[in-house]
């Protein structure tokens, strides 16, 4: 019996051990001013951001699967041939008027923001204290006169809470507001797709917003005979107490639920054990408790961003841009970095149910990227766009990356890691398999045979040259280059974990074409004779050390090889970083 009372011990502590401390919350005594700088809270399906709006708590919703999928760019008008030809014949202006000049010019396709709600702060008072509790995934405000608003959103169901208590909670109803979708006398039509442009552009017509004593109902009409409807409802408790949810339907008719407090509760309880059984499945302890609150944080947004079931996650997940435009960038899936940095945190983090949010969504997008290999690459197999829609068609953009001959090579890893993480020989037979051998098979028809070496015709490394027609090669770049070693040796690995002994060996004959990296003294170079001469933001030249993993430290020489590709970007310094650029070189 004492050995059961030590094991149940040794289980309660570290399931405990894994929750994130109060020490790992975000505290601010004010509400942000700006819609990135809010407070986040999602599900993988809805989002939404806690700030401060002419003096209003605002609540930014958001739906993920909220899209204008409307086609602008004409990607079957040419092909990657046509793309190298111009090259040769020094008209490349022909082929950004074609592939990049579309995604600046349309408004469509795009990633759509859903409404907002607000409480009036003039009633409400003067916020104190704003905390994101992590451990419970809840914003917490407290006003000075001792009120207190929480807000959640469920953990795995389309709901977002909210629960007031204090004086006179009658005097603090919520209120929808509809995006200015017409109307608008200024629509930016300068502006750029990063700064996001102006709504009105889209043409859509204003939505309606029906408002009874308890509940409002906003109906807005999208394109063709799309719309999505927003629900936003409420229940006085007790004089001190008041309660509402609020969630986002798409294509749907939208129909208020009854709320009560025993429905509240029990949708708060099993929210709670979501987040807690979230947590326990990994922890960190380390001695810089900045960093270790990092992780938690980083640990947190991840739990918010990605869930079974929903879409993969976009440039800004959840969380559209409520700055009266179109998110920047169109809020659409970048698959030369953003979408796979965002789950890196997942597999080594033992998060694979959020992993798999994304290998779902590219396998079902699989038959709409084959046939778009075949029609740009002209060759069977698998490739994916380096930028594209919810549905899986290709936007265009800087096609040395939006139409990049080696994305699929980078989204393959990804079913390659749930399949090492997970050992499921289900999801290596049904899809990392077939996905890993389609991609193969393409990258081995795209590359040409000279002199036993296989070669790739244009190359690129994002985001080396910008734009620009340098930015294509023509001889492999490291990026490409570290991508095609890592394919062909997973399609050796996971032929060998099918019983397929011939068809591994064809595939490490492949890979043994493939030339080696191209180095110098600075350590991996972009490309051929083209080390990295200034700062920049992608470390796509480095690929081979994270997230490929292809070089041993064990090794003398390639442990060389890293500290030297290490000290150089160093050395360069940090002045073109961004964000991400900071979190691939800790991974580094």
């Amino acid at each position: 019996m004492k050995y059961l009372y030590l094991i149940l011990c040794c289980s309660f502590t570290l399931f405990s051990f894994g929750q994130p401390t109060p020490d790992n919350n975000l505290h601010f005594d004010q509400l942000a001013s700006r819609w990135d700088e809010a407070i986040p809270l999602g599900n993988g399906q809805l989002g939404a951001l806690i700030w401060k709006k002419d003096n209003t708590i605002r609540f930014s919703l958001d739906r993920a699967d909220l899209w204008d999928e409307r086609k602008a760019f004409a990607i079957e008008n040419h092909n990657f041939n046509w793309v190298q030809q111009q090259i040769k014949n020094n008209s490349y202006g022909s082929v950004q008027q074609w592939g990049d000049a579309p995604y600046d010019r349309s408004p469509y396709p795009t990633k759509l923001p859903a409404a907002s709600l607000f409480f009036d702060l003039a009633k409400f008072g003067t916020v104190v204290s704003n905390v994101l509790d992590l451990e419970q995934a809840t914003n917490i405000l407290r006003i000075k006169d001792g009120r207190i608003l929480k807000t959640f959103i469920h953990a795995y169901k389309p709901f977002g809470y909210f629960e007031i208590t204090g004086n006179n909670v009658s005097d603090l109803l919520p209120q929808l507001i509809p995006h200015q979708y017409e109307n608008n006398t200024n629509k930016d039509e300068n502006k750029s797709v990063v700064e996001g442009q102006d709504l009105a552009r889209l043409g859509y017509k204003q939505g309606n917003i029906i408002r009874t004593s308890n509940y409002e109902v906003l109906h807005q009409n999208t394109y063709d005979d799309h719309f999505f409807e927003v629900v936003l409802r409420w229940e006085k408790i007790s004089a001190k107490k008041l309660i509402g949810y609020w969630t986002i339907v798409n294509d749907q008719k939208a129909t208020p639920s009854a709320l009560s407090l025993k429905k509240y509760t029990e949708e708060k309880a099993s929210h709670l054990h979501w987040w807690s059984n979230y947590w326990s499945k990994s922890s960190i302890t380390i001695p810089d408790k900045n960093l270790e609150k990092q992780y938690y944080l980083d640990m947190y947004k991840l739990g918010a961003v990605a869930r079974e079931g929903a879409p993969a996650i976009t440039l800004q997940a959840v969380w559209t841009a409520d700055n009266g435009g179109l998110p920047p960038w169109k809020g659409d899936f970048h698959n030369d970095l953003n979408t796979q940095l965002s789950y890196w945190p997942a597999y080594s983090g033992n998060r694979l149910a959020e992993a798999k949010s994304y290998t779902d969504w590219l396998w079902k997008i699989r038959k709409k990227n084959k046939n778009f290999t075949k029609q740009y690459f002209g060759v069977d197999g698998l490739n994916v766009p380096g930028v594209l829609t919810l549905n899986g068609d290709p936007m265009g953009g800087w096609i040395q990356y939006s139409l990049s001959p080696t994305i699929g090579a980078w989204a393959a890893q990804h079913f390659y890691w749930q399949w090492k993480y997970s050992m499921d020989k289900t999801f290596l037979k049904e899809q990392a398999y077939p996905y890993i051998m389609e991609s193969a098979t393409y990258l081995k028809n795209i590359t040409t045979l000279k002199n036993e070496r296989r070669y790739l015709l244009l190359s690129s490394s994002p985001e080396y040259n910008e734009n620009s027609v340098s930015a294509w090669f023509d001889n492999w770049t490291n990026f490409d280059l570290s991508l095609a070693h890592f394919l062909f040796q997973a399609a050796t690995e996971v032929s060998t974990a099918m019983g397929k002994p011939q068809e591994a060996e064809n595939w490490l004959k492949c890979k043994a074409q493939l030339p080696h990296y191209a180095t110098d003294e600075t350590g991996l170079q972009v490309a051929v004779n083209l080390p990295m001469k200034h700062s920049h933001r992608h470390m796509s030249p480095y690929m081979a050390i994270y997230p490929l993993d292809l070089l041993d430290i064990n090794n003398p020489q390639e442990k060389e090889l890293i500290e030297s590709s290490l000290d150089h970007i160093k050395k360069l310094g940090t002045r073109a970083w961004v964000g991400y650029s900071f979190a691939w070189m800790a991974c580094l």
